[in-house]
């Protein structure tokens, strides 16, 4: 294992550890809050929201052809794979902010199609990133691996910690349930919704404040891409590191 791969793979450990730990006390009182604060919100944004994930999720997982054409998909090397998508974030979190402040300054009615939107944003970000670390999403297991990316980043933390367990261990989690499970039943979707849902909610709610609501569009959108990359560049490392330690915590 080269100097370059040893820090990978204690940065990636380092993520995984972080999102399978239990939720802080602190955690658990933001969440409390935030479900009090969830009652201030119309139900049809709440509305908007779920039917765009499933809209979104529906169609990623039905077409190999969501975001374009696949580009060939060549092995680069886990440095080379790790610089280009720092420059793929930085893109997308330019355009994620634009969008953020754009919707943000309309209040409730933009604010509900920010939705939507950053959830494109999302999945076109992980869509050319799969490509960068050398896998096709055009097949549907990678599509698959997608929103288990997705679910480690915004999800309740016993979601995001079971997303996490799946990556690291993929090859082995995807056999299995390939032999038992039909593609559909592969995924809780009405958890994946709602978790999403109460993971973005807090943020989108102070969104929606006319106003205000352009300053923390810009913020909260730029802030979940970064997320989001941080999420795809760890989950991707576990799979390209050498077969023999990528499986192995040395903190631990």
């Amino acid at each position: 294992m080269t100097n370059y791969e040893k820090n990978a793979h204690d940065e990636a450990f380092a993520w995984y550890r972080n999102t399978t730990k239990p939720p802080s006390m602190t955690a658990t009182m933001t969440k409390q809050i935030q479900y009090k604060m969830n009652r201030y919100i119309p139900q049809k944004v709440h509305d908007a929201s779920a039917q765009a994930v499933k809209a979104m999720i529906e169609t990623v997982l039905s077409s190999s052809t969501t975001f374009g054409k696949i580009a060939p998909v060549s092995t680069p090397s886990l440095k080379e794979a790790d610089n280009a998508i720092e420059e793929l974030a930085a893109k997308h979190r330019n355009i994620a902010t634009a969008e953020g402040a754009g919707t943000g300054a309309g209040g409730l009615f933009l604010g509900m199609v920010d939705f939507p939107a950053l959830l494109s944003i999302k999945f076109r970000f992980l869509w050319e990133a799969a490509q960068l670390y050398g896998f096709d999403p055009s097949i549907e297991e990678e599509r698959l691996f997608l929103v288990h990316v997705f679910q480690s980043a915004f999800s309740a933390p016993q979601q995001k910690a079971e997303a996490a367990k799946r990556i690291r261990e993929w090859e082995t989690w995807i056999d299995n349930i390939k032999s038992k499970e039909p593609p559909e039943n592969w995924v809780d979707w009405t958890l994946f919704q709602e978790g999403y849902r109460d993971a973005i909610d807090l943020p989108k709610l102070l969104q929606l404040v006319p106003g205000f609501g352009a300053v923390v569009g810009a913020v909260v959108n730029r802030h979940f891409l970064t997320v989001l990359a941080d999420a795809a560049k760890q989950s991707y490392r576990f799979r390209l590191l050498p077969s023999e330690t990528n499986k192995k915590d040395l903190h631990r």
